[in-house]
């Protein structure tokens, strides 16, 4: 996946990180999705720490903060939000698909539908476009991380028998033909070309 996604995701994090100060308020709509069969496990245990914190609270929700102005979580409850998106977008978005865009509808539905379940905010379109915008980084900084194991080997043959944890075999399938193939690998390079001149203006002085 493309190196800016990844540090925007990384970013994003960061941000969130940043927030663990704030005070919470508001209320949730309730709804169960589906998640989609994986391989194995990295997810689990996140999953599960969230699922226990979730059982200590008596109506079962997390707090967070959604800022009216801004589509990121923020307070206390921020490393929780994203931890949990970060599981339920694993376990819904299918990586069969050339990008977030082309995830199915269904399953990003699934994701909010998830997200306003979990944790103490209110159904809005503001809401809503938070979750799907932090799923999208989220996503893509995933995409990254399989860009990245896929480049750990030298043969498509090694690759196809080297499948990463969270994918199945027809989306990593999938993901080795597209990152060989030549626009994917065109884009790469433009991607590496802005994120150098970025890092370089960045570190100017001021």
């Amino acid at each position: 996946m493309n190196v800016i996604f990844h540090h925007l995701a990384q970013m994003t994090i960061m941000k969130t990180n940043a927030h663990v100060s704030a005070s919470v308020e508001s209320a949730g709509v309730i709804s169960n999705p589906q998640p989609r069969q994986m391989r194995k496990g990295r997810g689990k245990t996140r999953g599960f720490l969230i699922q226990k914190k979730r059982k200590n609270n008596l109506n079962g929700k997390l707090e967070v903060i959604i800022p009216p102005d801004r589509t990121i979580a923020v307070g206390p409850g921020a490393n929780n939000f994203v931890a949990e998106l970060s599981v339920t977008v694993d376990q819904n978005a299918k990586h069969d698909v050339k990008t977030w865009k082309k995830v199915s509808d269904l399953a990003k539905e699934r994701i909010v539908a998830h997200m306003l379940d979990a944790f103490e905010i209110t159904d809005t379109q503001h809401t809503r476009e938070t979750i799907l915008h932090t799923a999208n980084n989220l996503y893509r900084y995933r995409r990254s991380r399989l860009h990245d194991h896929f480049k750990k080997f030298a043969t498509k043959e090694e690759r196809l028998q080297n499948i990463p944890e969270d994918v199945t075999e027809v989306e990593w399938k999938f993901l080795v033909d597209y990152f060989d193939s030549d626009p994917f690998k065109s884009k790469f390079k433009k991607q590496k070309r802005v994120l150098m001149i970025w890092t370089l203006l960045l570190m100017r002085p001021l």
